[in-house]
């Protein structure tokens, strides 16, 4: 017989909690820092466009 039960019982809610933490997290971590990074971008594409709508054309 091993000295390493194979099979440990149910988890516990903690256990559940640190699995899922460790199982999901850095997929949900990936996901905000995704949505951000494109709010952050989308932001500065419409104040660059807001910038070029204000400043006078050369005259040609």
């Amino acid at each position: 017989m091993s000295a390493v039960p194979l099979h440990l019982g149910a988890f516990h809610t903690y256990e559940w909690v640190l699995f899922l933490l460790l199982a999901i997290g850095p997929f949900v971590g990936l996901a905000v820092t995704i949505v951000l990074v494109r709010r952050r971008e989308a932001r500065e594409d419409a104040e660059a466009a807001r910038t070029e709508d204000r400043e006078p054309t050369p005259a040609s």
